[in-house]
């Protein structure tokens, strides 16, 4: 879908996974505002729009799998996330919502501030979402390398700034198809 047919640029990439075919949906909505603010209506008008192109590419395929993830930027109000999530699971419920949290101190935080001086606390921006009656989240984390013990790191290959180039923490999630 072009930015002129709905006002967001999105794409998405069918993969199949053990003969099962499962939609998945990158977003980064708009940032900033406060609940009610233009840029926060400005991500509900994206969520909703959204919704409906990853509707019309489901009903070719009603039994596939879908996950949504990326930041969503709920620093005004939680309602872009619920139009994003509204209507499509596979029996018309709503999707379901990882809950990754960081490793060292079981926060849900998928920000922080790299900017040094940031008036801004550390706070959830990120989502994963996805059909519950499809798929199955057994595990999920926040991976900040600066989590990780030095021996870890070692074994694992990485160095603590590794994921210290951008503010946002990549989001890990383990699915079982059901």
């Amino acid at each position: 879908m072009a930015e002129g047919e709905g006002g967001l640029s999105a794409t998405g990439a069918w993969v199949t996974v053990d003969g099962r075919d499962i939609l998945f949906v990158p977003v980064d909505l708009q940032s900033a505002g406060y609940d009610g603010s233009p840029r926060d209506r400005l991500r509900e008008l994206q969520a909703r729009t959204l919704n409906r192109a990853v509707a019309t590419a489901l009903a070719e395929r009603p039994g596939a799998g879908l996950v949504i993830g990326g930041d969503l930027n709920l620093v005004g109000s939680a309602h872009p996330l619920e139009e994003l999530r509204r209507g499509l699971g596979i029996d018309g419920g709503d999707l379901a919502v990882a809950r990754p949290v960081r490793l060292r101190d079981r926060s849900l935080a998928t920000w922080r501030s790299t900017w040094g001086n940031d008036p801004f606390s550390p706070g959830r921006l990120d989502y994963v979402l996805y059909r519950g009656a499809g798929l199955r989240a057994q595990r999920a984390f926040v991976f900040d390398a600066a989590d990780l013990t030095a021996e870890a790191l070692g074994e694992l290959g990485l160095r603590r700034s590794d994921t210290g180039h951008s503010d946002h923490l990549p989001l890990v999630v383990d699915f079982r198809m059901r």
